[in-house]
């Protein structure tokens, strides 16, 4: 009877074994730089997605969409940020007035993943503010109630960014 127990449990254990599915995770191996995420992400009908210079802090609060940056020690700036599938980060930062109710500046940081996808995006920004707000001049735009527009890559070795900047 022992002997029938010990081979019921043996084999019980090797079939269990051998009926194990294994699960695999898919990582992406090719990295797309889609650079209309990009572009989709940080334009709109403001300078920067839907935000304009001079709106009430309390507005973008209500405008905005992407996933708030918490613990930020300043509390003048509302900080968003954005992950694209293609494992790219963007961060937005809205600077308010010293009374707290304006934005007064917006910085956009945007981490691309390598140098090819820097120079695309660049290329691509630039030609979508151009038709905004007319031709650069060395990447600088001025509109026409005198905010300032700059885009620059702030690229250093493999760390890639771009930044633009609007006061």
């Amino acid at each position: 009877m022992k002997k029938l127990f010990v081979l019921f449990t043996i084999t019980s254990i090797l079939f269990s074994c051998q009926n194990k599915k294994t699960e695999t995770i898919s990582i992406p191996t090719v990295i797309n730089n889609n650079p209309s995420e990009v572009l989709k992400t940080i334009s709109g009908e403001g300078i920067i997605r839907d935000i304009n210079l001079g709106i009430l802090a309390e507005e973008v609060l209500k405008l905005e969409k992407l996933t708030p940056i918490e613990d930020q020690e300043d509390t003048n700036i509302l900080g968003y940020t954005h992950d694209t599938q293609d494992l790219e980060t963007i961060d937005i930062f809205y600077q308010k007035d010293s009374k707290g109710s304006v934005i007064k500046h917006i910085s956009v940081d945007i981490y691309p993943n390598n140098e090819e996808a820097s120079k695309k995006y660049l290329t691509e920004i630039t030609a979508f503010y151009d038709s905004k707000f007319g031709k650069n001049v060395s990447n600088i735009w001025k509109t026409k109630d005198s905010t300032t527009l700059t885009i620059r890559n702030a690229s250093k070795g493999k760390m890639q960014l771009l930044n633009i900047d609007v006061k």
